[in-house]
């Protein structure tokens, strides 16, 4: 799971074989990329740092309502296994005026039937609301490590699976989260 302390030191190596690269004055080849991040989630697995998240980004108008449904999916299991909405960081008399991060996470980042369901079912939520679902899934070991798109001093992808990568695996459907299966429907014969 991703809940347990994080520890940067077993990531390090990985990291510095990208940084000597890019102190060299060399760009990074895109083999060297996928290696990378490849070393990054063999030692997330062995930490058992394997949480992730689908993000959404919400427009103010549309912001309560959206994590409203979030909230409530995520609470009777629809949805996977927690959420967070980021603070506006406007005050109680401030208009919001920037879009804020909703992550909706998954509890392993291997789990190729999860993450497309949780992904299907986030795209059902926002569609009512034409809050489209962009962003990739991101491992919280990158989140950690701070691989974004603002601090990413490895030239990283922020992301380790693309919206349209993930809804075209052919996977066998996750099962219902435990509580909302429904019983089988008896006919009589």
């Amino acid at each position: 799971s991703g809940g347990g302390d994080f520890s940067e030191a077993p990531y390090q190596p990985a990291l510095q074989q990208i940084s000597d690269i890019i102190d060299r004055g060399a760009n990074v080849p895109a083999a060297a990329k996928r290696e990378c991040v490849e070393r990054l989630l063999d030692t997330a697995r062995r930490q058992g740092y394997t949480t992730g998240k689908w993000m959404v980004f919400l427009e103010p108008g549309v912001a309560d309502a959206a994590w409203a449904a979030i909230a409530r999916a995520t609470a009777t299991g629809e949805l996977g296994c927690s959420a967070k909405v980021a603070p506006t960081g406007a005050g109680p008399d401030e208009l919001v005026r920037e879009a804020v991060v909703c992550c909706v996470y998954v509890r392993d980042f291997d789990e190729r039937a999860e993450l497309q369901r949780v992904l299907r079912a986030l795209m059902a939520l926002m569609a009512p609301l034409q809050v489209p679902v962009t962003a990739g899934f991101k491992p919280d070991a990158f989140t950690m490590l701070g691989i974004d798109g603002k601090q990413n001093r490895w030239r990283l992808p922020t992301t380790v699976h693309s919206v349209a990568e993930a809804l075209a695996w052919d996977v066998a459907p996750a099962p219902p989260a435990p509580g909302t299966q429904q019983d089988p429907i008896e006919l009589d014969g």
